[in-house]
């Protein structure tokens, strides 16, 4: 297997030609197909990436959290909430939770009052 994956092929790109192994197209072609979409690349491409310590963040992460809690709103914030203790998870959960406005009201709701 190895032998065969060392095995050189000629890539073209455009006008581009160059000489890879048959296991980095390969793995070209997987990436290609995970940026496309291909939920079966993005589980193939998640595994190899474990085993091989690959981060695919590639310094993301920050961006990655700052989007996660942006499109957290309060609404999801108390289903979070309600869903762990519901299921045991002894934790300060708010302490978990980015902040609302409405942190005193634990259902996440909209308050009749209106500001004036």
């Amino acid at each position: 297997m190895e032998r065969a994956l060392g095995k050189k092929v000629r890539l073209r790109q455009g006008e581009k030609e160059q000489i890879v192994t048959k296991a980095a197209a390969g793995i070209e072609q997987l990436v290609n197909q995970f940026a496309q979409g291909d939920r079966h690349a993005r589980r193939d491409l998640i595994v190899l990436a474990g085993k091989l310590e690959v981060d695919l963040t590639a310094g993301q992460s920050k961006a990655i959290e700052n989007a996660l809690e942006a499109a957290l709103t309060t609404e999801d914030e108390a289903l979070l909430a309600d869903y762990l203790r519901r299921h045991g998870v002894q934790r300060d959960i708010d302490a978990d939770l980015p902040h609302s406005k409405d942190s005193e009201n634990p259902h996440g709701t909209k308050s009749a009052k209106k500001k004036t």
